[in-house]
């Protein structure tokens, strides 16, 4: 999946934060890129296209079928018996007794639908344990085989979360060299920084295999990071860009990511999940971290 063909939802939402503006002269290599913040909110950890579907016929492709998310209902019974026994005894030997029972019992049941009840999602192996008869394993509702590194995987995939899954997204950073010299940008020199999660970001390609990188005034070049979370949950990191420019250097690229079992889909579902924050205050001390990534 790219950055070119995901619905409205899902869009790469982006903002700004860690550029500055450069002091001094406007003389000498300077580098500078198109917008330093990405958000990519509502991915799919599978880096499946998945089609949205309300019966199985609605799911065209050979081996699908329509799976529908179970609800979650909630049933609380609360049961409440109060028993009050009165004996009263006179000197005639005439003993009255009085036994009032009462039984209250209150049955509340909530049931949540869920947010993607209404239309479901074409898989290919039900995601509630389900197999895969033509080998791999279900992963999400996707058979994908097995793996414990990259090179095991085909060429188009990468081993996220033990599956040889599809990138799940991919964005781009164009840089420009707005200075009047050559710019050098030494892309082997690049480092990732932040904690375990930011492995989910440890895969980029550079437009250029040259190294490094030289744009004459004017000139720019473009960086692809992709986007691999091995499991749901919320993803940040810093990217650090070395050149010989004469300003922000290094040049820090902040991505957030956000990789969901499903994706939702505001035309669809009745809600969908809160969006990733991703300010400047959620990468503290991320520059003294180096995550420790497989291969």
């Amino acid at each position: 999946m790219n950055s070119t063909n995901v619905n409205l939802f899902k869009v790469v939402l982006i903002g700004l934060f860690f550029i500055v503006s450069g002091c001094g002269s406007d003389t000498g290599p300077r580098i500078s890129v198109d917008l330093n913040v990405r958000i990519l909110n509502n991915i799919g950890v599978s880096g499946e296209e998945e089609t949205r579907c309300k019966q199985a016929g609605d799911c065209t492709e050979q081996g699908s079928f329509c799976w529908m998310p179970e609800s979650s209902g909630d049933t609380d019974t609360d049961t409440d018996a109060d028993t009050d026994t009165d004996t009263d005894t006179d000197t005639d030997a005439d003993t009255d007794t009085d036994t009032d029972t009462d039984t209250d019992t209150d049955t509340d049941t909530d049931t949540d639908t869920g947010a993607n009840q209404t239309f479901g999602y074409c898989k290919q192996c039900n995601p509630d344990g389900g197999t895969c008869p033509g080998g791999g394993e279900c992963d999400n509702g996707w058979c994908h085989e097995t793996c414990t590194k990259k090179e095991t995987c085909k060429s188009n995939q990468y081993c996220s979360g033990g599956y040889c899954r599809p990138v799940a997204y991919n964005t781009e950073f164009l840089f420009d060299n707005t200075g009047d010299k050559d710019l050098l940008i030494y892309p082997n020199k690049t480092e990732l920084h932040g904690g375990d999660s930011a492995c989910a970001f440890m895969h980029w390609e550079w437009a250029s295999t040259d190294d490094p990188i030289k744009l004459a005034p004017g000139d720019s070049t473009m960086m692809r990071v992709n986007f691999t979370p091995d499991s749901v949950g919320d993803f940040r990191a810093l990217i650090y860009i070395f050149s010989n420019s004469s300003t922000l250097n290094p040049l820090k690229l902040a991505l957030c990511g956000q990789g969901v079992e499903n994706v939702c889909d505001i035309a669809y579902d009745k809600e969908c999940q809160k969006a990733i924050s991703c300010s400047e205050k959620d990468f503290k001390d991320f520059d003294n971290e180096t995550p420790s990534c497989g291969k």
